[in-house]
This record gives structure tokens, C-alpha cells and sequence, in this order.
């Protein structure tokens, strides 16, 4: 005992621990040791730190329960026992030693703390005494039992005997010596010597003995308090289990589907994708009426497209589709379920000559689909019933409308009619609730409480002036749905001013024009919220609307000819069936929108008609000027209604032409995806049905743009395992070659795969083509004795690239490349496509099926792809016992019928329960006979069996196995193909007994058909008979089921997938150059890389890594020149695409200059009408200038003269500068020119365009300046000093004569009053030419009674010039042109003199005559 209370106290700290009980993690206090040394080295427990261990207080528990030990009494017994304490004493010497040694070391609690942190488990040894935990049920606790009793011969035997033996099992041996060994073995015997004495009677206590030792140790009851604290606290502990809660977080318990909500679907018996799509719609109840109208609702809305089905069909359709419908909601079918057994019921049969198949697979995920939508609707519908009661009023408009409301739309309008119609009532009913639903009756502010200006009209007088107007808006709406006149407006004798002064309001509405607005107001807001008058309207806009796309300022500067927007740039009167029928180019139309790049415009094409309709549907047909003055004030009221109505109903028109384009869309999408599933593995011969896939030999030139860089390949057998690995330089090489055809020789692969990211691998397909050609490698066919060449295919790699470098790839081939993982992803393509998709999980939405297929929401692209993956998962069946050993094949199990994420996982966890696999499909609900556990409910089995696979045990005799559970015979069904074999065999009912044992072994006629291999007797069975018997009899259809039933018999789940697709050549080109058909096409200009330069042709490499051509003929439009003066080796230019041969990746170019600069325009189908050429050619005009502007303002000119002005800006500039003064500035002409503008005069600039040549670069200053095409200057500062310098002083020269003046109506002033004084002289002065600054007019007149003239002069630098002659000064300019002046008046007056001798001799002058 001793031993055991000098063990070390330890402190309280929270620890886990695992709870025996309930098997989850408690709280547990974890104590560190701390001792306490006397002086003499004793070890004493203060009483503060008499902190007993959870194992101790156990201990203490079972040992002596109020058994207590004073320190005194511990010391008396501790000198009692020396030889104990000497050898205690040693222990700890050596443990303080170790101590001392490991000074620098952590404790072993600390390491202990920070293995738990990291959630490992630290390996101990037996360094310590430990007591192992006990159990407390083991030995009942007496809380009554004194120390009399401990002293008893029972009490004493028990207590001594139980320290020996629980010494023995729970206190783990240390390294201890042999003097404690022995110590220890003596203490043993004395106990048991002690035991024995108790028994006999022997060495009890007195009672003075028993009166002292109370005394001195108490009774044992005094720490009860104590001990009963420390079992409570100890119930507290183990109550204390930790759930996953508290130690995941809620995301990555989501995740992991670890949430109650995720239990929750793994318990419930209804399909897992039932219970995720139904989960918004959970609460709602539909009625009986509600139920029968959702089916004839959805049978409308599918009808209505069905455009392979006659009108005769209609009523078999929707029983067709309300079986459909119950098969669904009421049955929790799924779709694959109800698509292979139950096809009777979406089969119309009208003879024995097969049916009509009235509903497809596809079909009927719609059906799903629509019922949910259905669901919605009638949730928000329920929601407008809850308001309409609330208000506990009778509207005729509601009741003409809740029961023939047809979609989400319409509930909205009633719901805001509502609103608006009871907005004070329903502001009441919100501010009642609110105060209910308070706390301590705390008034809260009533929700809305602000009245609106509608609520005022109502509540004055206004509106009386608003029922003036003789209709209301549910008569004007009645006329309107009805398109004729059958509600009447009267008008009031006044006119509608005067009416309107007697309904004045003193607050708000103070004079008649105020009212009369308001009234009109009023009026035409409840004709906008009247809901049968919105669905007129809108049911027009749907029939006639047109769109109109709007093109932004930012979509003129982004959209060019090569965007993708730019096929509806200027798209216009597009009608609801052309946009329906391009659904995703509407959906690029909102997608532009949405970028701020177009604005769609939605109007109806017959507006004005409409509204001419409108106004005699609402105008009285009395004869009076106040019948006209109601009738205007009407019409203003429908404007009113009808301009807000529009634009409600165009959000609406968007809304429902883009819900069905990406229905569309996700159905094309959809498709698509099927084609990629729908293909079974690879076969030489499609027409073999060979079971195990191909050994298959992938692979790849990689990323090479030659084959120099190598070739990796792998080759994996049919089961799916990576044997060997490939690796060759190139396959030029002799000993590369060699190792390769030892590969094809050792493996034997059936096809060789290739896949790759550049036109290099169709190189080395070429390559390999040529060496099995020339080493003559065939492969043999035993089957059908044929040897054929080994065969080359081009492998879909979609999947291939996401795999290469994920996670999952890592782990499946931990020890291959990068490559090599992508070609084992080839492989497996080429052995069961359907598999390397659905491994996919998630990441198969970034896979590319549709190139709009982005335009979709991801929850519509996902629920779309999921459902082709269950379709065709469904319909190639799963080997149930194949997905427990192969995590690969397991990837199937989530689509399987009635089964998601977590059943597929709770199935594959109870499988393993169940002993690894399972034996048959009954046994998947449970067999408690043979302590089979169930794998899920009987609704999930009945959903899911058909489409477990459970091979056929051939060499079973049995009933062990049965036949049927390897078909696609519902469990259902067994029954009718048994009775098939039964009577193909030709059985008699006594024969038939007696193989099944009475029943007890049903599976045996078919065993026997199976042994005989005589199956083909089924054909032979006449069903239709058969069949309707079943249906009169039974009430069942099962034509089609029969018939499956009769395929399956044969050939269980045979493959009816298509065979291996083998890409296109048009997809083989895409996927080598990521070039398609519209990105890559004849006319393009793109840019090449000359590879090869002769005198006959180019060879050039495009971007893509296709080979292009270049004849001789189309190098150049220069004749004669030689091609290795034109280019060079590496050198990139521009050519245009000419013709492409995808088949060959060739392409032939053309590099002419008269060829590049006819520009690439892209061609679309359009009609007429539908592009707006004209606003195309302004916004081109309009972007070119802008374009050029900003161009300009761009350039920048190292000259302190230069500023980034245009020509305004430049003319704002001078007007404080002096004549001569100087600007440069950008020129709109292009990047080889600029423009100079100086001052002539006041209000006079002249602007010199100048050419620049020879340019080092595009932003540098032409070493050459050319004005007007004669003048010369080598760089800017000659241009200004020798040419616009010497204009200005030239100006100025002219500015300074006598001669000028100023205008032209001063000069022509100051001739009139000249030639008045002088009559016979001829006079002349100057002036400036306005419009065309830095040119004069010479004006002068020859007589009083002559008109003006003036002829043209112009300042040239150093001159000026007159009739193409240069004058040097002023005075010059004046001589010149009196002579010119006077020779103009000689041959004026020569010419006469000619005329007149003609006139007078009738001809030409003699000298003339011949």
C-alpha cells in the first residue's frame, strides 16, 4: 500500500480519451507529475496536492473505498518498512539521474501533448508504473462499509486479496532489479498468508484495537462528500462524447457528405437524386386536382414539340405521360427504371405489328424536370392564396384568375395586384403579425408604413375624378382580352378640367391640372397592375416581338470583325422564332449585354396598330367636344399604361426566350456528351462479340514539334495494368526502331493508340504506318483467321489531359511521367470510354462538349451531364461484386439506378459487412436467415436491381446461382422468364416441379435451358399471345418486356452501345492544332515562318504547326525577281490562306501585296433585312475618326513646338501669338505625316500638311520633308525658318502696301469710289482670301461702269505667285500683273478683230484659206 500512495501527484488538465462504453471521445483530466521532497529526501503529499489520477481514484475505488491515510501515519509505516524505502530510494536516484541527464530534453507529457496534436500515437515502453484502467462494474461500491467491515474475515480477505491480484493485472512491471522483484514476491505471499488467516479466524482486531485505529483514521465516512463529487464528475466525463461536429469543420464535413442532412438521404429509401431534387419543394402538399392538372399540364407543354407524333396520337401521349408522372412522384421511379421496365406504358401500340414510341429517354428527364418546375409554380402560387385570405375580401380578379393561372409570370402579376390593389389592408395585417411575433408585447414599426401617392389618391377625392373616367381596369382589360369593345365608357357632362376643380385637395392636389394628373396617373397604374390585362400584353409581345441590338460606345471600340459578338453587332427585327432557333446566339446576346457592350432593344413590330386598337377598345362612341376631351384623356392614360407594360413585358420576353435557349442548348450539350458515352471499347471486328477489351499501346510525341524529342508510350494488357514502358528517340533510328518492334512482338497489342498536343504526332502516325508496313507486323484474328496489318487509331484525349497531371494520376501510376500517365489514360479510353469519364467526377464540366456550352449555368450543365452518364451507365449494367475490389470500376456505382454518392458508399460499407460480396440480387435487401445485412430499402432495390450485374456461376449445379441475375430481367420479372424456358423447353407443369423441387429452387428450368445451350428456343415462343393474355388477366404491360426478357435469355446484357467512334479528320486537326473550322479558313491573313527558300516554292510553318506553300507565281506581284532577295530562312511574314487539306495539315499561301490588302471578312447567313448596313458604315466612318483623333493625340514629337492639338485647338492656341508663330502638331493622315499650323493674321491659320520620309522607325521624324510635293527640308527647324518664315514676312510686306486692304467689301468700296473719280482708268488693291488663309485677292476694276474682277495670289516662301509666275516683292507683283493685265487686253481684243472679219467674210481671214 505504501507503494501505491507514494506515487507522484499529478495536476488536473483536459485530455481525450476514448469511452469504453459508447465507443466515442471523452474529456478526461490528464495530471503532471510534480513531487515534493522533504528534507530528509522522504516524499510528502501536502494536502493541498493530494490530487489522486483517474486510475488511482480507481484504484482507491476498489481497493479501500473511505480508506484514508494521515501523513503520520504514512511516515510511521515508511520507517516500518526501511528495506522497502531503501530500494524506493534507488529507483529514484536513477530516476533523478535520468532526469539530470535529459535536463535539455522535453518531458514525455509534453511529447505525449504534441503526438495528440498531430494525430499520431507515440510507441512507449514500460518505463513506468501504470495502473490500467478498471472497470466499475466489475465490484459494486458499499458506501456504508466501515472499517469493522474492511477489518472482517470477509471484508480483510477481500481487501488484501484484491490488491495482490489487481497488482498482478493491472501494474505494468518497470525495469526493475532483482531485490525488487523479490520485495515485491514477498509482499505477494504475506497477502495471501493474510487472506488465510482471516478465513480462519486468526489475527482479527479487537475492539480497543478498532476504537484507536478510528481515532486515528476516522470512521472512513469523513471525505464521502469527496468521493460522491468524483463519481458525478466522473458521469459528466464519460456523457461528455465528442461528435464529428467538434472536430471537422462544417465545410469539410460537407465535403465529405458527413452532414445529418447527408445520413438523412442515406437512410431514407427513395432515390438519392430524388430526395436532392425534390429537397426545395419538400414542404409543399399538392391536392388531387392539383396532381391531375400537373400531368395534363406537362402533357400540353410536350405535345406541343412533339413533331413526329400525329394528332391521333394525342390522348395515348398524355395517358402515356400521366403513367410517366406516376411512376415518378408516387412510385419514386427513376428514369433509367421506367425507361427499361416500363416501356409498355410509353409504347403505343395500335396492332401486333410493333408501336409507336411515344416518349424517349430524354423525354422523360423532362418530364422530372417539369415536374419540379410544377412544384415551384404551385408553391408561389400557394403563397398568392395565403395573401388572398389574409385579406378575407371577395375580388372578382382574383377568382377569374388564381384557378387559369399558367406559369410563374402570371402569379407575379397577382400577386402585385395584390399589393397594389390592398397595399393599406396588407401593411395592417404585416403590423398585426409583427406586434404577435414581438417580445414582451414590444410595439415594432409597421413595416411600410409610409403611405404612397397611389394610397393618397385613393383615399381623396381625386378619386372620384379617376371613376370619371367611365371604365375601370378590369372593364378595359376584359375589352382588351377579349380584342372587342363589350364594357362601355360613359363620360360626365363636364369637361375634364372643370370636373377636376370640384375634386381639389388642399394638400396635395391644389388645382385642376394637378388632379387631373394624378387621376390619369392613378388610372393608368391600375391598368398596368391588372393582371388579365399584362397577360394580353404579353401574349402579343410574344407573338410579335422583334429584337433590335444597340451597339454601346465600348462595344464599337471591342467588337470587331474577328470578335464573337460581331455576328449580331447590327442585328435587327429579329422575331421570337429566329431567336429560338440560334438559342445560343441569343444567349451571347444577353452575355454582351450583361458587358456593357450592346443594349437589346425589344419592342412589338405592330405597336402602332395595337395602340390604335387600344384607344377604340377605351374611347366612349358619344358625339360631343366633352366625349373628344375624355376620349384625349383616355388615349393619354393608355400611352401611360402601355409604356410601362412594354417595359415590364420585354424583361419578361428576355427572360423566357433565355430559360428555353439554354434548355436547347444543355439538350445539344447533352448530346454530345451521349455520342462520347454511347461507344463500347475497341474491337477489331465490331461484329465480334469479344468481352475482354484490347491490349492496347499508347503513345505520344508529347509537346515535340519534332520526333527528334522523343516518344513515350505504354502498353497495358486487357485487365487494365501498365506492363511496359516505352521510351524512343525519334523513330528514324535502326536500334529505336528495333526496340519498338520488339515491343509489338513481345506484347502482341491489338491496336496502337495515339494522342498528342501538335502535328507532330500525325508525323509519327505517318512513321509508324511505314514501319509496320515495311516489318510487316500483323496482327492474328484466330477467330476469323485472319491476319491483318496492326492497326493505328487517333484517340479522343479530352479526358487524357485533365488526367496527366492530377492527383489521381499520381496515385494510379506513382512511377510514370507526365506523359506516360496521359498515354495510360489513352489506353483506358481504348478499353471502356464510359469508364475514364465517369472517373471524372466533377472535373468533366471543364470538358468542352459544345463550344457555347460556357453560356449555360453550371447547375443546369451539370444536372444535364449527369443524367447522359445515368442513362448509359444504366444501360451497360454494373458488376456488383467487380466495383468492391476495383476503386477504378467503382467509379460507375453513383449513377447506378435509385443510387448517388452516399447510398453508393453506405452500399459498398455494407458489402463489406456482409463478408466482401454479394451472392445474389434478393440478398442486396437482407436475408436475416443468413445474417445478411441490406445493402438499401426495397424502393432503391426495386430501381436498382435490374442494373446489378451478378455473374452466372456456370459450374454451380445449384441453386447458388442464378441465371437471371446476369440479365436485364427485373427481379420482378424472373418469373416470366422462367415460364418462357418452362415452355421453350416444352415443360409440362409436373416436369416443371419436379426440377425446381416444388418451388424451392425456381432458377432450375433455367439452368437446364442454359446447360443444353439451347436458348434459341425462345424465338421460337409466339409472346404477343402471351402478352395479352398477361394484360387482360393481370392488368400488366408487358409486351416489350417480353421481349427483352427473350434478347436477354440469349445473350445476357449484351453490349448495345455503338462500337468504337474513330475521331474525324475534322476533329483529328483540331485537336493537333486547336484550329477549327471557323478559327482557320481560306482568306485569312495570318502570319508564317519560312522554313525552306528555292526558286520554285516557299516552305513555311503556320503558328498552328501546319506546313503551308508558297508557289514561285505567288511570292510576289513583281515579275523576275529572284526569291532569295526577297526572303530569308526564320523570317516571319504575312501571307493569306489560300486552300487548307486537314487530312494532310497542309495548306497553300499566297505572300502578293495586291492579295494581303483585300481584308479577311467572315461571311454569315443572313436575311435581308436583318443587318443594319447603314448605322455598320457610320460607326465605321465614326470609329476611323476617332480612331485617328486619339491616334494623334498619341504620337509625341521631341520639338519644343509640338503639342497633342488638333487643328481647333491649335487656332485657340495662336490667337495670342504673333503672325508667324509656329505649331506642330499629329496629323489625321497617318503615322507618315504631320501637321503645321501657323499664323497668317488675326483669325488667319494656316495648316500645311507634311510628308515624311525616310523613317527609321513608326514614331521617329522622316529624315526627309516634303510640302506640297516640290518643297524639300531636311528636318523640322528648316522647314520653319526657310519656308513658313519667309510666308509670314511675305504677308506682312503685302499687309504694309498702299494697295491692301483688309476685306473684300472694303476693296470693292474703295474701287467703286476710284473708278467714279478717275472713269477711265483701271484700278487695283489687295486683300486676304478668308477661306483660304495665306493667299490674296488681286480685285481691280477697268471702267466706272465695269463689274469687279480679282485674280488669285499666293505666298510662296521668298515670292509671290501670280498666274504661275513668281514675283519677288510687292512692287514686282504690281508690274506683273499690269502686264499680264495688258496682254490679256491685246489678245482680247486680237480675238475680236478675227471674229468680226468671219462674221464679215464668211470665213477664215485669207492668210487662212488653202
Amino acid at each position: 500500500m505504501s507503494g501505491y500512495f507514494d506515487r507522484e501527484a499529478e495536476d488536473e488538465s483536459q485530455d481525450e480519451s476514448m469511452d469504453e462504453e459508447t465507443g466515442g471521445i471523452r474529456k478526461t483530466e490528464k495530471r503532471s507529475k510534480k513531487l515534493k521532497k522533504s528534507r530528509d529526501n522522504d516524499v510528502h503529499m501536502d494536502s493541498s496536492e493530494e490530487e489522486n489520477t483517474e486510475d488511482e481514484e480507481e484504484g482507491l475505488a476498489e481497493v479501500g473505498k473511505g480508506f484514508i491515510v494521515s501523513d503520520d501515519d504514512e511516515e510511521e509505516e515508511e520507517s516500518q518498512s526501511e528495506p522497502e524505502n531503501r530500494s524506493r530510494r534507488k529507483r529514484k536516484r536513477r530516476r533523478s539521474t535520468r532526469e539530470e541527464e535529459e535536463d535539455d530534453e522535453m518531458d514525455e507529457e509534453d511529447l505525449d501533448l504534441i503526438a495528440e496534436n498531430m494525430g499520431e500515437e507515440r510507441p512507449r515502453g514500460n518505463k513506468l508504473k501504470r495502473f490500467k484502467r478498471g472497470k466499475a462494474e466489475e465490484r459494486p461500491r458499499n458506501d456504508d462499509r466501515d472499517l469493522v467491515d474492511i477489518s472482517s474475515d470477509e471484508g480483510a480477505g477481500e481487501f488484501i486479496e484484491d490488491l495482490g491480484d489487481e497488482d498482478d493485472g493491472f501494474i505494468e512491471d518497470d525495469d526493475m532489479s532483482e531485490d525488487d522483484v523479490d520485495e515485491r514476491n514477498r509482499a505477494k505471499d504475506r497477502a495471501r498468508e493474510q487472506k488465510r488467516a482471516a478465513a480462519t479466524g486468526e489475527g482479527l482486531l479487537n475492539a480497543e484495537s478498532i476504537e484507536k485505529m478510528e481515532e486515528i483514521f476516522g470512521d472512513g465516512h469523513e471525505y464521502d462528500w469527496a468521493i460522491v463529487t468524483a463519481e458525478e464528475l466522473e458521469e459528466e466525463k464519460r456523457e461528455q462524447v465528442m461528435n464529428l461536429e467538434d472536430v471537422f469543420e462544417p465545410s469539410e464535413l460537407k465535403e465529405r457528405m458527413l452532414t445529418d442532412e447527408d445520413n438523412e438521404i442515406r437512410s431514407i429509401d427513395i432515390p438519392e437524386r430524388f430526395q436532392l431534387a425534390r429537397k426545395p419543394y419538400a414542404h409543399i402538399t399538392i391536392t388531387d386536382d392539383e396532381y391531375a392538372e400537373e400531368g395534363n399540364w406537362i402533357a400540353s407543354l410536350m405535345f406541343a414539340q412533339k413533331r413526329n407524333l400525329e394528332q391521333h396520337h394525342r390522348q395515348p401521349f398524355f395517358r402515356a405521360v400521366n403513367r410517366v408522372l406516376d411512376f415518378i412522384v408516387k412510385d419514386n421511379m427513376e428514369i433509367p427504371f421506367i425507361y427499361q421496365n416500363r416501356k409498355d406504358y410509353i409504347i403505343h401500340n395500335e396492332g401486333r405489328n410493333g408501336g409507336d414510341r411515344l416518349l424517349g429517354q430524354d423525354e422523360l428527364w423532362t418530364v422530372m424536370e417539369l415536374d419540379l418546375k410544377y412544384r415551384a409554380f404551385i408553391d408561389k402560387k400557394n403563397a398568392v392564396k395565403r395573401t388572398y385570405q389574409s385579406l378575407n375580401v371577395q375580388d372578382e380578379t382574383y377568382n377569374d384568375r388564381i384557378n387559369d393561372l399558367e406559369n410563374v409570370e402570371e402569379i407575379q402579376d397577382l400577386q402585385e395586384y395584390l399589393q397594389f390593389r390592398y397595399s393599406e389592408e396588407l401593411k395592417d395585417i404585416a403590423a398585426i403579425q409583427s406586434q404577435a411575433n414581438g417580445t414582451n408585447g414590444t410595439h415594432k414599426k409597421r413595416p411600410g408604413a409610409t403611405r404612397t401617392i397611389f394610397d393618397k389618391i385613393r383615399k381623396s377625392r381625386v378619386y372620384n375624378l379617376v371613376k370619371a373616367f367611365g371604365i375601370s381596369a378590369a372593364e378595359f382589360a376584359h375589352n382588351v382580352s377579349l380584342d372587342q369593345k363589350r364594357n362601355f365608357p360613359d363620360e360626365p357632362a363636364e369637361f375634364p378640367n372643370e370636373l377636376a376643380d370640384t375634386c381639389l385637395d388642399g394638400r396635395d392636389f391644389r388645382t385642376s391640372s394637378e388632379a387631373l394628373k394624378a387621376a390619369k396617373a392613378m388610372l393608368a397604374e391600375e391598368f398596368f397592375m391588372n393582371p388579365i390585362l399584362r397577360r394580353a400584353v404579353r401574349q402579343k409581345l410574344f407573338i410579335n416581338g422583334q429584337l433590335h441590338v444597340n451597339t454601346t460606345d465600348k462595344g464599337l471600340k471591342k467588337i470587331d470583325e474577328l470578335h464573337p459578338y460581331y455576328e449580331f453587332k447590327y442585328l435587327k427585327n429579329q422575331s421570337t422564332g429566329a431567336l429560338l432557333s440560334h438559342p445560343a446566339r441569343f444567349l451571347k446576346m444577353l452575355a454582351a449585354e450583361s458587358e456593357g457592350l450592346v443594349t437589346l432593344q425589344i419592342e412589338m413590330s405592330t405597336k402602332t396598330r395595337y395602340l390604335r386598337k387600344l384607344y377604340d377598345l377605351i374611347s366612349s362612341e358619344n358625339y360631343s367636344d366633352q366625349a373628344d376631351a375624355w376620349n384625349e384623356e383616355r388615349k393619354d392614360v393608355v400611352d401611360m399604361a402601355m409604356e410601362k407594360l412594354l417595359n415590364l413585358m420585354a424583361k419578361n420576353y428576355k427572360e423566357n426566350i433565355k430559360t428555353v435557349c439554354e434548355d436547347e442548348l444543355a439538350k445539344q450539350v447533352r448530346k454530345n456528351y451521349t455520342e462520347r458515352l454511347d461507344q463500347g471499347h475497341f474491337q477489331i471486328n465490331p461484329a465480334d462479340p469479344n468481352i475482354l477489351p484490347p491490349r492496347v499501346l499508347a503513345l505520344t510525341a508529347g509537346q515535340g514539334t519534332d520526333l527528334r524529342d522523343g516518344v513515350i508510350g505504354v502498353f497495358m494488357d486487357q485487365y487494365g495494368k501498365v506492363l511496359e514502358t516505352l521510351k524512343m528517340n525519334g523513330v528514324r533510328d535502326t536500334e529505336e526502331v528495333k526496340k519498338f518492334v520488339k515491343l509489338i512482338n513481345d506484347r502482341n497489342p491489338a491496336v496502337i493508340a495515339l494522342g498528342g498536343f501538335t502535328v507532330a504526332t500525325y508525323t509519327l502516325e505517318s512513321a509508324l504506318r511505314k514501319i509496320i508496313e515495311e516489318e510487316d507486323i500483323r496482327l492474328d484474328d484466330e477467330d476469323h483467321g485472319q491476319r491483318n496489318l496492326l492497326d493505328i487509331i487517333f484517340v479522343q484525349d479530352e479526358v487524357a489531359r485533365l488526367y496527366m497531371n492530377s492527383e489521381r494520376a499520381a496515385a494510379d501510376f506513382p512511377s510514370q511521367s507526365s506523359l506516360g500517365r496521359y498515354c495510360a489514360a489513352l489506353a483506358r479510353y481504348v478499353q471502356n470510354p464510359l469508364l475514364e469519364y465517369a472517373a471524372c467526377g466533377q472535373d468533366v464540366l471543364s470538358i468542352s462538349f459544345h463550344p457555347d456550352q460556357q453560356l449555360l449555368p453550371r447547375e443546369k450543365l451539370e444536372s444535364n451531364l449527369e443524367s447522359a452518364m445515368v442513362d448509359m451507365v444504366n444501360l451497360t449494367g454494373v458488376n456488383i461484386n467487380e466495383v468492391v475490389n476495383n476503386q477504378y470500376y467503382a467509379n460507375l456505382l453513383p449513377y447506378l439506378c435509385g443510387l448517388g454518392p452516399r447510398k453508393a458508399g453506405h452500399m459498398l460499407k455494407m458489402i463489406g459487412q456482409n463478408g466482401g460480396s454479394v451472392q445474389s440480387r434478393s440478398s442486396m435487401v437482407g436475408d436475416p436467415d443468413n445474417n445478411i445485412k441490406p445493402l438499401m430499402g426495397p424502393c432503391v432495390w426495386t430501381n436498382c436491381a435490374s442494373f446489378t450485374i451478378i455473374e452466372y456461376a456456370y459450374e454451380l449445379k445449384a441453386a447458388d446461382s442464378e441465371y437471371l441475375d446476369s440479365t436485364r430481367v427485373h427481379p420482378q420479372d424472373y418469373e416470366l422468364g422462367r415460364k418462357m424456358a418452362a415452355d421453350a423447353l416444352e415443360l409440362d407443369e409436373e416436369d416443371v416441379n419436379e426440377r425446381t423441387n416444388n418451388g424451392d429452387d425456381p432458377g432450375a428450368v433455367i439452368r437446364l435451358m442454359i446447360s443444353k445451350d439451347e436458348q434459341y428456343k425462345v424465338n421460337e415462343l409466339i409472346l404477343e399471345e402471351y402478352a395479352d393474355e398477361l394484360e387482360r388477366n393481370f392488368n400488366q404491360r408487358k409486351r416489350a418486356t417480353l421481349e427483352t426478357i427473350r434478347a436477354e435469355l440469349q445473350e445476357p446484357y449484351e453490349e448495345l452501345r455503338n462500337p468504337f467512334r474513330r475521331l474525324s479528320s475534322e476533329e483529328i486537326f483540331t485537336k493537333l492544332t486547336g484550329e477549327t473550322a471557323d478559327s482557320l479558313v481560306p482568306g485569312m491573313i495570318v502570319p508564317v515562318n519560312i522554313r525552306r527558300v528555292t526558286d520554285r516554292f516557299l516552305v513555311t510553318k503556320l503558328d498552328c504547326g501546319i506546313t503551308g506553300n508558297v508557289a514561285s507565281e505567288e511570292m510576289s506581284d513583281k515579275f523576275g525577281v529572284s526569291p532569295h532577295s526577297l526572303f530569308h530562312v526564320s523570317q516571319t511574314v504575312q501571307a493569306k490562306i489560300k486552300t487548307i487539306n486537314i487530312r494532310s495539315f497542309y495548306a497553300e499561301l499566297t505572300l502578293k501585296e495586291s492579295e494581303l490588302r483585300i481584308p479577311f471578312r467572315k461571311s454569315y447567313e443572313r436575311q435581308p433585312d436583318e443587318w443594319d448596313e447603314d448605322q455598320e458604315e457610320k460607326d465605321r466612318v465614326a470609329l476611323t475618326v476617332k480612331q485617328e483623333e486619339q491616334h494623334r493625340a498619341a504620337r509625341v514629337i521631341k520639338h519644343p513646338l509640338f503639342r497633342a492639338f488638333n487643328s481647333r485647338q491649335a487656332e485657340e492656341y495662336l490667337a495670342q501669338h504673333s503672325r508667324g508663330d509656329v505649331v506642330i502638331r499629329p496629323s489625321s493622315k497617318g503615322q507618315d505625316h504631320i501637321a503645321i499650323t501657323w499664323k497668317v493674321g488675326d483669325g488667319l491659320y494656316q495648316h500645311i500638311d507634311v510628308l515624311e520620309l525616310d523613317k527609321e522607325n513608326e514614331f521617329s521624324i522622316g529624315r526627309t520633308l516634303k510640302v506640297g510635293g516640290k518643297y524639300t527640308y531636311s528636318d523640322l527647324d528648316d522647314l520653319i525658318f526657310n519656308h513658313i518664315k519667309p510666308m509670314a514676312k511675305k504677308v506682312g510686306e503685302i499687309e504694309r502696301h498702299d494697295k491692301f486692304k483688309k476685306t473684300r467689301e472694303e476693296a470693292e468700296a474703295w474701287l467703286t469710289n476710284y473708278a467714279e473719280a478717275f472713269p477711265g482708268r483701271t484700278v487695283y488693291v489687295f486683300h486676304p482670301d478668308p477661306k483660304r488663309p495665306g493667299h490674296f485677292d488681286l480685285c481691280f476694276k477697268t471702267g466706272q461702269n465695269k463689274p469687279p474682277n480679282s485674280w488669285k495670289v499666293t505666298v510662296v516662301p521668298q515670292a509671290f505667285s501670280l498666274a504661275n509666275n513668281l514675283y519677288g516683292d510687292v512692287n514686282a507683283l504690281c508690274n506683273g500683273f499690269k502686264i499680264l493685265f495688258t496682254n490679256q487686253q491685246q489678245q482680247y481684243q486680237g480675238r475680236m478683230e478675227q471674229q468680226m472679219r468671219q462674221q464679215r467674210y464668211g470665213g477664215p481671214p485669207p492668210s487662212m484659206r488653202r
